[in-house]
Parts: C-alpha cells; sequence; structure tokens
C-alpha cells in the first residue's frame, strides 16, 4: 500500500507513475481490529500483573529472585540520569557496613535493596515509560519487568491525563507545574492563595 502524505510525496509518485491508494477503508477497518485485539490482551495481562504489583508483600515476592545486576535499568531508552543513585557511592556501602547490615537481618541477601532499586525506578521512570519491553529481555531471572511497569506506567500516566511518546512537544507532568494537575491539590492551593490575597 503507497500513501502519500505531502505534495513531495505526490510528486514522487507522479515521477515514478505509481498509483497511490485513496480507498482506505479496509485497511483502517484491519488497524482497528488489530487495536482492539492489543487491548484485550492488555487488559488480561494487567489483571495478572495487578496481583504481582500492587501491594508491598506482592511486589516483594514478585522480584525476590532479583539478583541486583541493574540490567532492566542499563538497557531502559528512557533513563536519562547521568548519575543513577543506584549507581552511586552512597547505595553501594563498603563491606563492613554489609556485613553489619546481614547480621542485623539474619542473612546476606537483603532483598529489600533491590526491592528499593525496583521501586526507585518505577517512581522515577512510570512517566516516561513507552512499554518497549527491553528491561523484560534483558532480565537473566525472567523477572516480567516491563509488563510491571506498563502496568504502573498506565495507572501514573492515566493520574496526569498523560500518554508518553504520544507526542513530542508534551512537557512531562510535574516538570512543568500546572495548578490542576493535581485535582483536589490545585483546588486547595487555590483557595490558599486567594485566601492570602484578601488578607493583604
Amino acid at each position: 500500500m503507497l500513501i502519500s502524505n505531502s505534495e513531495k510525496g505526490d510528486k514522487v509518485f507522479e515521477n515514478l507513475e505509481l498509483k497511490k491508494e485513496i480507498e482506505l477503508t479496509e485497511w483502517g477497518k484491519k488497524i482497528e481490529n488489530i487495536k482492539k485485539k492489543k487491548l484485550k490482551n492488555k487488559d488480561e495481562t494487567f489483571k495478572i500483573i495487578k496481583t504481582m504489583a500492587e501491594g508491598f508483600d506482592n511486589l516483594q515476592e514478585t522480584f525476590s529472585h532479583c539478583i541486583g545486576c541493574h540490567n532492566c535499568g542499563t538497557v531502559c531508552p528512557i533513563c536519562y540520569c547521568r548519575q543513577c543513585y543506584f549507581d552511586s557511592s552512597v547505595s553501594k556501602p563498603n563491606a563492613d557496613f554489609i556485613m553489619m547490615r546481614a547480621k542485623e537481618r539474619g542473612g546476606l541477601s537483603l532483598p529489600l535493596d533491590r526491592l528499593m532499586f525496583h521501586i526507585g525506578r518505577m517512581s522515577h521512570m512510570s512517566l516516561s515509560c513507552v512499554s518497549c519491553g527491553l528491561c523484560t529481555d534483558a532480565c537473566p531471572v525472567n523477572i516480567p519487568v516491563a509488563k510491571i511497569f506498563s502496568y504502573v506506567a498506565s495507572q501514573t500516566q492515566a493520574t496526569f491525563d498523560y500518554k508518553s511518546g504520544e507526542n513530542a512537544g508534551d512537557p512531562l507532568p510535574m516538570k512543568d507545574y500546572r495548578l490542576d494537575e493535581i485535582g483536589e491539590l490545585g483546588k486547595l492551593v487555590k483557595k490558599a492563595e486567594i485566601s492570602e490575597s484578601h488578607n493583604e
């Protein structure tokens, strides 16, 4: 199928003596069917992922096999921090400190630290996640990181009425502050501002 979206495209078609497609009804129907199937699959997947991602105990269980390799963060095309907190010296204590904590906890494996890594990335990336799936591909222990992040991202982005990757010109929520962005909180701030201006 050949579709021209510009005058230059029309000119190329003309020069090559190609006939461009005008009737796109069938094509549109096929696209709609594919979208319906994908949305149904997404809804079914999210029902399963919800049980893995909601609640501290569920998250701890889901990420209990994490070996702390940080592959998921390394391959993520959205991670933009030049210095990741989790790769800094602050989050990499020396051996004595690790042994002291291990004694307190009664073991050498520190799953809570791994969970902190995933929750930290999740809160940081959920507004930007485009569900590319690279984090799952990179996970050596097959944790469905991408599905979990997609699920959390769908919740976060819905809160801000924002869809990552939809429009390159859209500012990232919370970076571009709007008073009405968080609903009730915005109303409270407006009331406080009005009250303050009356007191002056």
